[in-house]
């Protein structure tokens, strides 16, 4: 695999990974206790691309404030509407 590929490949697995929140009615971070990991195992590589300078920025670094919400919908094994705009999500469920 080229470069160019390789980094279409990462560029391309992370993008997936950032859409799937959005993809369904409500996103169910118990079931996806995983997310925020396989978030930060797409970004790692991500980092390192020499080649990636010429990517905008901002499509490269992810809203860290987002992130971290996720990540306390994870501990909180929250299921979340996130189809409601940019302001702050809905949480339909969190079981205790």
């Amino acid at each position: 695999m080229s470069v160019d590929e390789n980094v279409e490949s990462l560029l391309r697995s992370f993008r997936d990974w950032l859409a799937e929140p959005f993809l369904s009615n409500c996103f169910d971070f118990k079931k996806h206790s995983d997310y925020t990991s396989r978030g930060h195992e797409l970004m790692h590589p991500l980092s390192e691309i020499p080649t990636i300078e010429k990517i905008q920025k901002d499509f490269i670094f992810y809203e860290r404030t987002a992130y971290g919400l996720f990540k306390v919908y994870e501990r909180l094994e929250a299921t979340v509407d996130l189809r409601t705009g940019w302001g702050l999500p809905r949480i339909d469920h969190v079981e205790r």
